[in-house]
């Protein structure tokens, strides 16, 4: 697929200092096409796949299009077709950028995985002076010759180069267009952008299963930013699954029980919505029991659930690929363009309606097969660049 090329019109440095200023400058993921799917054997399986990945695409345009209607500078990553992913299925389709970026400030982080595949993939070589290189474009640039023709020869590099230069095969234009602007860049394996919130000189970082010590977060966190002001919410998954500030004062949060975050001390006087949970697999889940325990409620697809063979593909082939749908509160995980306009892919007319009576219109898009890729709106973006300056909410704050 040809690459995208982006124009660099306003030589002005990108950044975003709080989730709710103007939105400028917007990545918009992408998934793979149907002609992607072809190596799955079973035909109604494979057509299924097919017909997700246009529609799934047609999701994903209709954002980018709301976007750009709203004012908005939308990027797009690419897909590399040659990535085998039913032989080797390391790297998700570029769908939801902000798993891996964010930015903070003017310097845009992000996590390349491809880098972390080359560490495992030199582990298995003998040589240990291969791990001098960092990635395998270091190795390309540097190594000897000799070593390059082993690489090749004997441990199947060409094979392998579609996992090497993944991260640049989809955001390497994207990567290059913030580099244009002047922001540094940096490859930082903490990077996770659905468990950040930005509110000026104050930054918000959730929990994850794997990384529940706080202490040692806290001290990740402020050797990394040491001139904010930095919090950790044990929210034990992504943040942007649990609240959405909306405006300045103004919380979204989620009403669940299991879901217990101490506003009142993250951040004081302000205002929280709460709203019920609308995830249809949790509403669905007497009907579907036995389905969602051969799945552990990880992912859904509506009207299939006693395929059978689409099971076994699921679990054997794109494992990688899900995540937790069965906990996921897409209501919350909206997209902030502004103070006045939010994006949404839920039908929640409770939290519509309040939001209208505060002057904010929620713009809902119909993004399907989101219980199969667990991603609301603000999973499949990423805020590049928001107009405003940073501020100090909580002045009081030492």
């Amino acid at each position: 697929m040809q690459a995208n090329k982006f124009i660099n019109d306003t030589n002005n440095m990108l950044s975003v200092y709080q989730d709710w200023d103007p939105l400028q400058t917007c990545i918009v993921g992408r998934t793979l096409p149907p002609e992607y799917y072809a190596w799955i054997t079973v035909p109604h399986v494979r057509d299924l796949f097919e017909k997700m990945a246009i529609e799934t695409e047609h999701g994903s345009q209709l954002l980018a299009n709301k976007l750009q209607e709203l004012g908005v500078h939308v990027l797009r990553p690419n897909v590399n077709l040659q990535y085998p992913a039913h032989e080797k299925n390391v790297f998700v389709p570029p769908l939801q950028p902000r798993n891996h970026m964010m930015m903070i400030g003017d310097k845009f982080y992000y996590q390349d995985w491809s880098t972390q595949y080359w560490k495992n993939y030199y582990a298995n070589i003998a040589d240990p002076s291969w791990e001098k290189y960092n990635n395998v474009y270091d190795f390309l640039a540097h190594a000897p010759d000799s070593h390059v023709n082993e690489a090749y020869d004997q441990f199947g590099l060409e094979q392998e180069m579609c996992f090497l230069t993944h991260f640049n095969d989809t955001h390497g234009d994207i990567l290059q267009f913030i580099k244009q602007q002047g922001n540094q860049t940096i490859d930082w394996d903490r990077t996770d952008g659905g468990a950040l919130t930005r509110v000026g000189q104050d930054l918000y970082f959730g929990t994850s299963v794997q990384h529940r010590d706080m202490d040692q977060l806290k001290n990740i966190y402020d050797a990394e930013f040491p001139n904010y002001r930095n919090h950790i919410i044990d929210s034990v998954g992504h943040t942007d699954g649990i609240f959405c500030i909306v405006c300045p004062g103004l919380i979204v949060a989620n009403d669940d029980p299991d879901c217990v975050i101490d506003y009142a001390t993250y951040f004081p006087d302000w205002e929280v919505i709460y709203v019920k949970n609308t995830n249809l697999m949790a509403a669905q889940y007497s009907k579907y029991k036995e389905f969602f325990k051969k799945t552990k409620s990880r992912w859904w697809i509506p009207g299939h659930e006693q395929d059978q063979d689409l099971i076994a593909t699921v679990e054997a082939s794109f494992n990688s690929w899900i995540g937790s749908s069965g906990e996921s509160i897409f209501d919350v995980n909206m997209l902030v363009v502004d103070e006045k306009n939010v994006i949404s892919s839920v039908q929640n007319t409770k939290l519509i309606s309040i939001l209208e009576k505060y002057g904010i219109t929620v713009h809902v898009l119909d993004i399907p097969h989101s219980y199969f890729w667990d991603g609301g709106v603000h999973c499949m973006t990423l805020d590049l660049g928001r107009r405003g300056q940073q501020h100090d909410y909580f002045p009081g704050r030492s």
